[in-house]
């Protein structure tokens, strides 16, 4: 459920976001809007297996076992365009920019997932699923948007690449140190 709404966040809210800070604005419409979220392969897929799961339809078993083949690839696949996508060139000039942007992204995203964990009354693994959930990286999705609406790439990217970085240090720490 946790990925559902993350996916809601990343491929719809971060889209019309984005657009709404754009120098050109105005080619954010309702219209675009709901065109490009029905482009979303991962958002369309949600949202199919939910109408499926809701009508208690299930998938034929074939579909099921060459999907769960599939779903193996999906951690390797993820390391590769991890390591093809990091890129170490950081753009000069935007450091005091970029070091906002990760002080503001973390320290809000620390305090909010350890008030949450220490203080809301649920069990432990939620608490700890959100504990996470508040310092995950930069979704990639935002590089494509930086592209569509205008904004400068190459901030956007060294900001990107920072924050995987600093996500796989901080959840590392995190695991280490409540676990």
């Amino acid at each position: 459920m946790f990925d559902v709404g993350n996916a809601f966040i990343v491929f719809g809210m971060s889209y019309i976001i984005a657009g709404m800070y754009a120098e050109r604005a105005n080619m954010l419409e309702t219209r675009t809007i709901i065109y490009k979220l029905f482009q979303s392969i991962p958002l369309m897929t949600y949202l199919i297996m939910c109408l499926l799961s809701i009508m208690k339809i299930q998938l034929p078993s074939f579909v099921v076992d060459v999907s769960s083949i599939i779903s193996m690839a999906n951690m390797p696949l993820s390391l590769l365009l991890l390591g093809l996508y990091l890129n170490f060139t950081f753009a000069k000039g935007y450091g005091k920019l970029i070091l906002k942007f990760l002080a503001v992204r973390y320290g809000i995203g620390i305090i909010t997932g350890l008030l949450c964990y220490y203080l809301l009354p649920v069990d432990e693994m939620f608490r700890f699923t959100l504990l996470i959930g508040f310092i995950l990286p930069t979704a990639v999705s935002v590089v494509p948007y930086s592209i569509i609406f205008g904004y400068n790439q190459r901030l956007v990217g060294t900001a990107s690449n920072l924050t995987m970085i600093i996500s796989f240090v901080l959840i590392w720490g995190m695991v280490n140190l409540i676990m």
